[in-house]
């Protein structure tokens, strides 16, 4: 059963759509090969495709949706590891493109740049690790405030990337304008402005 399906079958309709999926395969120019570029591409976009595609029509039946697919910084090139700057830079172009798409239908799309340090990135074993000097912190558990207000149904925002308490619209290199939303982890359903 296609989990879209199961989705439907237990809960009758499919408002929320996160998509948090990613692999690391280190390496860079010039020893990178295809297969180290195809499988991240395979995970991180045709991942976020394949389950925005197949909740996209019962977003628009319904005429709302709420979709957040998880990016992060190193979209902007990261030095020994081109397949996972690469695949995440996809996904923004992923979910800009949806939230053109979405607008007519009340369906938002968010991108997610948690900076969590998950053992994936080398960060900590254990989600209760306390934060070591000089090296970059942010648990995991303080990444679900910022997802749950990108897909909760008040959200002010579409088309926007948060990461480390802040959202902002990426305007090419230059960052987030000067409307972006302070998140706070005490109330994550009331996006400040």
């Amino acid at each position: 059963m296609r989990p879209s399906s199961a989705t439907l079958q237990t809960f009758g309709r499919i408002d929320i759509l996160v998509n948090n999926a990613g692999i690391i395969r280190y390496a860079g120019l010039p020893e990178i090969d295809s297969e180290n570029l195809e499988r991240p591409l395979a995970v991180h976009l045709l991942g976020s495709f394949n389950t925005l595609r197949a909740a996209w029509p019962h977003f628009v039946e319904q005429q709302y949706g709420r979709v957040v697919l998880t990016t992060s910084s190193g979209m902007f090139g990261l030095e020994n590891n081109l397949s996972y700057a690469a695949a995440k830079a996809a996904t923004v172009g992923l979910a800009r493109s949806a939230k053109l798409a979405g607008e007519p239908h009340n369906i938002r799309v968010n991108l997610l740049a948690p900076a969590a340090m998950t053992r994936m990135g080398g960060g900590p074993d254990t989600e209760d690790a306390e934060p070591a000097t000089g090296m970059p912190y942010m648990p995991s558990s303080a990444v679900a405030p910022m997802m749950a207000c990108l897909a909760h149904e008040s959200c002010p925002v579409a088309g926007c990337s948060a990461g480390q308490g802040v959202v902002g619209r990426l305007r090419g290199c230059k960052g987030v304008d000067a409307g972006a939303v302070a998140m706070t982890s005490t109330d994550p359903m009331r996006p400040s402005r």
